[in-house]
């Protein structure tokens, strides 16, 4: 499979689920918009049903040509923890 394939099929995943506490989560997800690809880093609620997870407004969507950049910020912040 080629690079594309394999980059298409992992559009709109979710990669890492972070649980928050009941009916609270935050959800790592390779999102595509308008033909661009995001790394987004967002926080979700359990519906009203207890069923479906909605996403909130309180999240960050970051392109992918700047993912090296994150890296690195998280890298510099893991040893002041």
């Amino acid at each position: 499979m080629s690079d594309t394939a394999e980059n298409q099929q992992s559009v709109d995943q979710i990669v890492a689920v972070i649980d928050r506490g009941p009916g609270r989560q935050i959800q790592v997800r390779l999102n595509e918009f308008k033909g661009k690809r995001y790394v987004d880093l967002r926080q979700f609620y359990l519906d009203e049903e207890q069923e479906v997870y909605k996403p909130t407004q309180k999240g960050v969507s970051i392109p992918v040509e700047q993912f090296g950049e994150l890296k690195e910020a998280l890298a510099k912040l893991e040893p002041l923890l």
